[in-house]
Formats: C-alpha cells, sequence, structure tokens
C-alpha cells in the first residue's frame, strides 16, 4: 500500500505501517478462525488467543481517520460481500461445537451475571475484520473501510475481542481442557 486517502486527507509512512499490521494480523486471524475445524482444542484456543492478541494490538495503532462514508460503505459487517449476520450466527455455532465446555462464562455487571460464549465474541471479531477485507483488495474506498474498522473497533468489536482474550486467559492459566478427558 503506498498510499491511503480518505477525503484529501493522506496517511504519513508511519500510519501506513500500523495500516499493514493491522491487514496482517487480520488476515491471520480470519485464516485461522477458517481452518479451526482441522485444529485441536488446545492448540484452537492458543492459537485464537495469540491472533486475537495481535489484532487487537494492530487496531490499538490504527490511524485515526475523519468520518465521511458514502452510504455503500456504511456497514462493512453486514453489507460486505457475500458474509452477513447469518454466517456470523452460523461460524458461532460451529465455533461452539469446537471449543466445547468451557464456551460459556459469565460476566457479572453489578450484581447481575449475564452469560457471554467465546464462541460469539470470536465469531463478532471475524465478522467484523472479515467485511473490510473482503473489500480491500477490490475497493478504492480504502481510507473509508479503515474509518469503518477503527469506528467499528471503539464501538463494538472491541469489546468482542477483550471479552474474549480474557477468557483465554483464564484457559491459559488455569489449563486448556483436555477433550480426552471429557465425557
Amino acid at each position: 500500500m503506498t498510499e491511503c486517502c480518505v477525503g484529501c486527507e493522506v496517511l504519513s509512512e508511519e500510519s501506513i505501517v500500523s495500516v499493514e499490521a493491522f491487514l496482517l494480523a487480520s488476515e491471520e486471524y480470519c485464516a485461522f478462525i477458517e481452518r479451526a475445524d482441522q485444529i485441536g482444542r488446545p492448540e484452537l484456543l492458543h492459537g485464537v488467543h495469540c491472533r486475537l492478541a495481535d489484532v487487537y494490538a494492530a487496531a490499538l495503532r490504527l490511524p485515526e481517520v475523519r468520518s465521511g462514508l458514502p452510504p455503500r460503505v456504511e456497514n462493512l459487517s453486514a453489507d460486505a460481500s457475500s458474509w452477513d449476520k447469518s454466517g456470523e450466527i452460523a461460524l458461532a455455532k460451529q465455533l461452539k461445537v469446537l471449543i466445547g465446555g468451557v464456551d460459556l462464562t459469565k460476566e457479572v455487571y453489578g450484581e447481575e451475571a449475564l452469560p457471554d460464549r467465546l464462541s460469539d465474541d470470536l465469531a463478532s471479531v471475524y465478522s467484523e475484520l472479515k467485511g473490510g477485507l473482503d473489500l480491500w483488495s477490490v475497493d478504492d474506498q480504502k481510507g473509508e473501510i479503515l474509518w469503518e474498522w477503527s469506528f467499528g473497533f471503539i464501538h463494538h468489536w472491541a469489546q468482542h475481542a477483550t471479552s474474549g482474550m480474557r477468557l483465554l486467559w483464564l484457559l491459559m492459566t488455569f489449563g486448556y481442557p483436555d477433550p480426552e478427558l471429557e465425557s
């Protein structure tokens, strides 16, 4: 990527490096999730933990860009390519089976414990990243895609990423379950 613009705003070389790092981390995360059914559970949990942390760290370094999205790029996660909410739901169901008994946790907010599923968190992050990646290689509005990723990170998928990383950290700390020992 040699130049990225939002309107007339051109990104600095440092910002371009940050965007390229984010693209790489996002591609690696999505590719790993896409082959999750070929990976054993302990390797899956460890591998997704590493890649989720990488994409989160890279998103923190995305440059700030101004908004100004045309209507066709308003919602990448719901409108990009063939990926839609039904795809995210199907992926979450597949991941739930692969993750097994460690999928459900409870987040405590005040006195209320709310269910949280690792599979949903991982699928939501995938959906947000995949929509932009699908458009990135064919669209001439990279600045708008970048803005949508940044906006989505701040307002949506960072929460899924941190929730997922927290549960994955607990599993790493106390041990990934051995599927051979489960009944």
